[in-house]
């Protein structure tokens, strides 16, 4: 008789099974999250919502101080114990979400409020237009009836300590209650943890679990380094994994395949208001803006990092092309026209360019430096200058960019380019000295954080934060790409290919890799002995 277990290869074991504020951004601990709980929602690989905790979609109702949005939960769901999942629980996990603990909030959940209506409906107050507020998946539920009292003792005993201490003992206690000997009965998904041992977890089905269309009865995770994946694929020893550039003809009789597209995409944010204090014309403006893009996407900057995880293949951004007109100039022309004198050693007088970095972020650090060495030869020093993760990462600083605390600023975004890409432009929406949102009441006038304002953008802004079509949606993001192109120095760049290797015995697998991780549907997945 076929066994009905299944063996997936994992990088490395995870510091945290359990995840509930994504607090820990660990890939491994996200593929756990994805079969231990269950979501609100997910979304299929053609981009249609297939509901889980939730009995219908969430819908939006206009009030005069922002938008509600209402979720109706299913009557059947319920936690690994038994006990059932209500609305309490995430009003449960809003209150710690928000908290002062998180330093990974979205501005928008950041300025929401949650109300329950009943035990299976509560509702969202977004009090400022948010791209994804019917859209967005982050909303988990945590277990209020496990997790109460831990939470608020934990508030009682450092009430008196300083963020930073707080910080640190906040994080040593999600690494006990969450971590891999955990004994909290926390799942909510399809799978629960069963045993753990030394570079293994073992999972077993959830008899609470609403729903299981999967005949799979467990699921074993172990660690392997990519030659020990290697030899199990060719031993069908597992039946899962991902491997970069595998022999796609060498596996493909016992194992099917399938591509992560993934994106990473990067610009350079110049600063417009130390770019206004540089040349008073705006003319002068976009032409220094075109010509330092030009260095930069001429420069063959990816060779020049040689970044094993990235790869010499254009992004969406590449495929516009600007319908203005314009005479390529070289930057040294420009500068020299503004007075600017080269010395002996070739070098700009008087002239610097400054860029703000996370100080941990050995990729930041990487593109800084060989940015640096690509306008040293133009004759353009660069001043690199690490700061704070928290603080480069805070919309705070981003948002202070008339303090001419930068020139540049880098920002980069990992997702599908065609779903997620939203998420970039909200980013650069974001303003100081007008208001953050283009409205009718400030006559559609906002700035993103580089300081610039384009009335165009900001009324495609507007719709995309209002418009719930996926189909309506996409026509103005690649709208506001185009417009980005105009105006913000950029460059684009792919992560290498990344393949799911699974077993050919499994079947009903509809992987998403635009939205999720390889086990989103996992509670449908069934073995198949095809002898």
């Amino acid at each position: 008789m076929l066994k009905k277990n299944i063996t997936i290869s994992l990088d490395f074991m995870p510091k945290r099974v359990f995840d509930f504020w994504h607090f820990n951004m660990e890939k491994e601990s996200r593929l756990l999250n994805h079969v231990l709980n269950s979501f609100l929602f997910k979304w299929d690989p053609i981009r249609k919502r297939k509901l889980y905790l939730l009995k219908e979609p969430p819908y939006t109702i206009r009030a005069s101080n922002g938008d509600y949005v209402v979720y109706n939960l299913r009557d059947d769901i319920k936690w690994q114990d038994g006990h059932p999942i209500t609305a309490s629980d995430f009003k449960f996990w809003f209150e710690v979400y928000k908290s002062d603990l998180n330093t990974n909030k979205y501005d928008a959940w950041a300025n929401t409020e949650l109300e329950i209506e009943n035990a299976k409906c509560f509702k969202v107050l977004f009090k400022e237009p948010y791209v994804f507020r019917t859209l967005s998946n982050l909303l988990q539920p945590a277990p209020e009836h496990l997790l109460r009292k831990i939470w608020d003792d934990f508030n009682n005993d450092t009430k008196r300590l300083s963020k930073s201490e707080r910080l640190n003992k906040w994080d040593n206690l999600l690494d006990q209650i969450f971590g891999l000997d955990t004994q909290l009965p926390l799942s909510s998904g399809p799978f629960i943890v069963s045993k753990i041992e030394k570079n293994k977890i073992q999972l077993k089905r959830n008899k609470y679990y609403w729903y299981n269309a999967s005949n799979i009865e467990t699921l074993e995770f172990i660690v392997q380094s990519e030659m020990e994946k290697r030899r199990s694929i060719e031993n069908q020893d597992i039946d899962i994994c991902s491997l970069t550039f595998p022999d796609v003809h060498f596996f493909k009789e016992k194992y099917n395949q399938i591509k992560v597209n993934t994106n990473t995409w990067i610009t350079l944010l110049i600063n417009h208001f130390w770019l206004q204090k540089l040349f008073c014309n705006e003319n002068d403006q976009v032409e220094f803006k075109r010509a330092l893009n030009s260095i930069i996407n001429d420069s063959n900057l990816l060779e020049l990092m040689q970044d094993s995880t990235l790869s010499i293949e254009p992004s969406f951004i590449h495929g516009f092309k600007s319908k203005k007109t314009c005479i390529k100039t070289n930057i040294k022309e420009i500068l020299k026209r503004y007075g600017y004198v080269l010395n002996k050693e070739g070098i700009f007088q008087d002239f610097k360019l400054s860029i703000a970095i996370p100080r941990s972020s050995l990729f930041y650090q990487k593109l800084a430096y060989n940015l640096k060495k690509i306008l040293l030869n133009s004759g353009i020093k660069l001043k690199v200058t690490k700061i704070d993760d928290d603080t480069f990462y805070s919309s705070h600083f981003l948002n202070h960019a008339s303090d001419l605390k930068f020139n540049i600023i880098p920002m980069a975004y990992q997702g599908d380019p065609a779903f997620e890409k939203g998420e970039i432009f909200s980013s650069l929406k974001s303003g100081s000295l007008v208001s953050n949102i283009p409205t009718k009441d400030n006559n559609f006038v906002g700035e993103n954080i580089s300081g610039f304002r384009n009335r165009e953008y900001d009324l495609y802004f507007l719709k995309l934060s209002t418009e719930q079509n996926m189909d309506k949606r996409e026509i103005y993001l690649f709208k506001l790409a185009e417009l980005a192109l105009e105006y913000v120095s950029s460059i684009s760049l792919f992560t290498k290919d990344e393949y799911w290797l699974i077993s050919s015995k499994i079947k009903k697998i509809n992987f998403n890799a635009l939205t999720g991780t390889i086990s989103w549907n996992i509670d449908e997945w069934r073995i198949i002995d095809d002898n």
